[in-house]
């Protein structure tokens, strides 16, 4: 069987061929892409459109044939892909794949569903439409003027909004994570077939065990990135309030550098809180190095404003870490409050901080939220039951046969 990626990030040969330096996200992509690779019956193609493609490429890097697509720089503005859907049709075309599959509804590839003979799948992951609507957090509008590479970002994924409205109301098939991103779906497109598959982990969160002994007492980490909806300034003002209770507490942030982009108005906040002695931002971190934030780490906090299926707290939750997670989107598919995670309502810095308080206090409630949390990643993200659903969900659309794993959950 053939099955033909369209990916929204640069896998990591395409990074090292088009010289990118260290970085990136999507990870759990990757990490499907590893487990599907070592499958002799399948044969896996992966496509990448970007502004940031000058040229159009095509390369083999261990038994996986890659595409790099160049794209205008105002597809999103005018609404206009037809010459960038022609060449992801002729790459369809030279690979022959059984079938397509199309990870997010950020880009333009979509647009293809209802114009190719070639079954394809979308894959949910963020949902753009309910992004814009939280995008600033709780930034103060003359923040927000101060930072034009922001509003920039914010009317870039406004343009695309329009796309993934175009994209909900073409797709046939959908693989989604949580019950939200389903109601999403079902809302645009009610007669749209939804699969669930979660997302796979990378191996050093599988191999990660937390233990309350070995952590560091009154650690709070956060892996995160440095757009406002992400919700760190509330992690920065629920900290302030946790160190009058708990003197003796810190806070490390994994995914942003405090001297570039929004990370200088986050460590800005940091400063006027007179903080700087207990909270650090580690800027960009490995998965390894993830691993080994988490098994300090006393408790994981995720404090964004919107959210799908955020792998990084599956990630912490499968490592056993104490978490604590803002009440929105699809998280409450993945923690079920008091049993195998905390929750606060989102913005909410004085919840966030004596949620954070009764984990850091209570070894009990700390070692039960760790075990059930573990216990129950663990069995949502088994690799083996993930890559058996994707290789049916392949099978049934190569074949034409949509029955027997489309949920309604």
């Amino acid at each position: 069987m053939r099955v033909l990626w369209f990916v929204p990030i640069p896998f990591p040969a395409v990074r090292q061929r088009l010289g990118f330096g260290r970085g990136g996200r999507g990870w759990w992509m990757v990490a499907l892409k590893d487990a599907l690779a070592g499958f002799s019956n399948l044969e896996l193609g992966v496509c990448w459109a970007s502004r940031s493609v000058t040229s159009l490429d095509k390369f083999d890097e261990d038994c996986i044939r890659y595409y790099s697509v160049p794209i205008s720089r105002l597809g999103y503005y005018t609404q206009s892909f037809g010459r960038e859907i022609e060449v992801c049709r002729r790459i369809v075309a030279d690979f022959e794949p059984d079938v397509v599959h199309i990870h997010g509804t950020e880009s333009f590839y979509g647009l293809m569903c209802d114009s190719s003979n070639t079954p394809s799948v979308i894959e949910l992951n963020g949902i753009l439409t309910k992004c814009t609507g939280v995008y600033f957090g709780q930034m103060a509008l003359s923040d927000i003027l101060r930072h034009p590479r922001v509003v920039r970002t914010y009317w870039d994924m406004r343009m695309r909004t329009r796309v993934e409205r175009r994209i909900f109301r073409r797709g046939q098939f959908f693989i989604g994570r949580s019950l939200w991103d389903q109601s999403q779906v079902a809302q645009v497109n009610p007669s749209g077939c939804y699969y669930y598959v979660p997302y796979m982990l990378r191996k050093p969160f599988d191999e990660a065990h937390w233990n309350l002994d070995s952590a560091e007492k009154g650690v709070v980490y956060c892996t995160s990135s440095a757009s406002p909806y992400k919700g760190v300034d509330t992690l920065i003002e629920a900290f302030y309030i946790l160190r009058s209770w708990l003197p003796g507490s810190s806070l490390r942030v994994g995914g942003i550098a405090k001297d570039a982009g929004l990370g200088k108005f986050l460590w800005q906040i940091v400063e006027k809180l007179d903080l700087q002695d207990s909270v650090s931002f580690l800027g960009y971190l490995t998965a390894e190095e993830i691993a080994c934030q988490l098994l300090q780490a006393h408790a994981y906090v995720l404090p964004s404003f919107i959210e799908n299926s955020p792998n990084s707290l599956s990630e912490a939750m499968s490592v056993g870490v104490p978490c604590v997670a803002s009440f929105v989107g699809g998280v409450p598919s993945l923690i079920r409050d008091e049993e195998s995670g905390l929750l606060f309502p989102r913005g909410d810095a004085a919840v966030l901080a004596m949620q954070l308080k009764r984990i850091l206090t209570d070894d009990a409630l700390a070692e039960h939220l760790s075990v059930k949390g573990r216990e129950i990643a663990r069995e949502r993200h088994d690799s083996q039951r993930i890559v058996e659903s994707y290789l049916s969900i392949y099978r049934e659309l190569a074949e034409g046969d949509q029955s027997s794993q489309a949920m309604e959950k």
